[in-house]
Formats: C-alpha cells, structure tokens, sequence
C-alpha cells in the first residue's frame, strides 16, 4: 500500500496519534494515513480470522455479497477517523500542528484558546460522519435520513461509542463552525483521504453493488462493532508502534505490521462445528466419562417420571442428585 503518490502533501501532514499527554519530550506520533492503513490491514484480519461465520453471514445476506460486505469493511476502517482532518483535532499538539501549518492548513490557535470546551463538542467522528455524507452527495446519492450512504455515514459517527444526534447535527449548522471544520482548505484534505480508502478497497465497485440497497439497523451495530474493534487494536502502541522519526514513514507497511500484531494479539479463532462421525451415544460416553452410558429420553414425560423417582427414591439417590 503506496500512500505517496496518492494523497495531496497537505493530506499526508495530518497526524492521528501521540503521546504528548503523557510525555511532553516523547515526540513519537503516527499520521492519519498510517493509522488509516493500520485499521483497514486489521480489519480484514478480523473479517478472515476472528469472525463467527455467524456475524458475515448475516452482512452477506444484509448487503447482498461477500465481496460487497468485505469492501464495506475495509473503506469504513479505513476512513472512520477522517474527521481528524480538521482544526478541532489537529491544534491539540502544537509540535505536530506546525507541519499542518507548513502545508497550508489554518488553525487559529487564538480562537481555540479561548473556546477549549466548545472545540471538544467538534469531535472527529461528528466531522468525519458529515464529510463522509459530503462524499456520497456529490457522486448522486441521497443522504437523507434512512438512506444506505446515511448509515453508512453513521458508523463513522458512532465509532466511539455514541450515536450522531440532531443536536450534534445543529452544531455542524452554527456560524462558528467554519473555526472547528476549517475552510475549503480542510474540506479539500478530507475528500482527498476518502476519495484515497475508496480506491485502495475498489470501494466504487461496493458503491455500484450496495446501490438502492436499505442498510438494516442490525447491519449498522455489526460494522460499527467491527469498526471499534478494528479501531482498539490498530491504535495500541504496542502491537503498533509509532513513528520515532520522519524515516518510519518512509518504511512503513501496513500489512506487514497487522500481521505481527495479530500474531502478538493472538486471539481465539472462532469457534467452528466440527463433523462429528461418532454416534450421541458414544459422544455421551466419552464426555461424561460414563463408560457404556446412554443419555436419558429428554420427553416430558420422561423427565417427569425421573423427577418422581428422585423424590420417592432412596435417601442414597436424593442425596446424589441434591
């Protein structure tokens, strides 16, 4: 996964990740399209590796194809933080919000210095769900509520944990808006990085498969569940360092990076049927350590002749069953 020729300069300057909370003189960090990388590489990890049958089958009837929900997957995970393409984000770390400056983002550190607790209400899932609404509008499809590109854009929104509400909306509506989304500029970067993950994921061909579509309430909580997830593991440092130097951009690779996290991680597979040859006699047998055991008949009636002859029975049998 190339990102060099592929995202604009100013794309490529926005970080995602830091530590500068924890250590002032720790200037690790990872940029949003390494982190975005990281996500999409992990969540067809999860798709392949970690899934119940169960969980893709229901998207596989829900949005028609396994090469549809697959694509779906991918763009989400490699999208769901586009929202920190923006002022609100990115003026929390000033030594990382100079190289944004440098390629000619505005951030009026002036205005977010005396408006702190509004700047928090303009979180980047807010701002990712709206961009991602801006996308599907200008390729023709409709956006309104209970559309498939709306919920769709809802997993964005809620990929941390709260639902994108009316009020939240009104807020992306308020004059003083344009300070926490940024102008033209921003607007630009954020299409840019969309129009990146659709490309990397072929995620045109799922738009043209999943058109005319309804995206079912059940269909939305499994993506956002697999968003999250994707999210957590892709964002802990450990199984995903971060940058030291500008040189680890340079050498960065995705896939091979989720592959030695999920080898760290080492989840559970999902638990498969086995096809058992063996008779449920012989299996009764062999679980229970009963050798020659035979189950019981499970009728009502024969449940309730047992029940009356553990109560009548000797004091030996009600002791054995008490």
């Amino acid at each position: 996964m190339s990102v060099n020729t592929k995202l604009t300069n100013a794309s490529k300057s926005i970080w995602a990740k830091s530590v500068f909370r924890g250590d002032p003189n720790d200037h690790r960090y990872l940029l949003l399209w390494q982190h975005l990388q990281d996500c999409g590489a992990v969540a067809r990890r999860v798709w392949n590796d970690f899934l119940p049958d169960a969980v893709k089958e229901e998207l596989i009837a829900d949005l028609g194809s396994e090469r549809a929900a697959v694509g779906l997957v991918s763009f989400l995970a490699m999208i769901h933080d586009v929202g920190k393409a923006s002022p609100a984000f990115e003026v929390q770390c000033d030594y990382l919000c100079d190289r944004v400056r440098e390629h000619g983002l505005r951030v009026d550190e002036q205005f977010f210095a005396s408006h702190k607790e509004e700047r928090a209400e303009y979180r980047h899932e807010l701002v990712g769900y709206q961009s991602l609404c801006q996308w599907f509008s200008r390729r023709g499809c409709q956006t309104d509520e209970g559309s498939m590109a709306n919920g769709i854009a809802y997993v964005v929104g809620g990929h941390h944990g709260t639902c994108v509400t009316a009020d939240k909306k009104r807020l992306l509506g308020k004059a003083e808006a344009k300070h926490y989304l940024g102008g033209q500029a921003w607007d630009d970067v954020r299409q840019d990085i969309i129009n990146w993950a659709a490309e990397e994921t072929d995620f045109e061909t799922t738009l043209h498969l999943l058109d005319g579509r309804p995206l079912r309430c059940r269909t939305q909580i499994l993506l956002t569940a697999i968003v999250i997830i994707s999210d957590w593991i892709a964002s802990d440092s450990w199984l995903f360092p971060l940058n030291s130097s500008e040189v680890d951009e340079q050498c960065f690779d995705a896939v091979e990076r989720a592959r030695q996290a999920w080898w760290r991680l080492n989840l559970p597979r999902p638990w498969q049927v086995s096809l058992e040859e063996s008779t449920p006699d012989a299996l009764f047998a062999e679980r229970f350590d009963i050798p020659g055991g035979t189950p019981s008949p499970c009728s009502a009636g024969g449940c309730a002749s047992r029940a009356d002859h553990v109560i009548t029975g000797s004091h030996d049998h009600r002791g054995e069953h008490g």
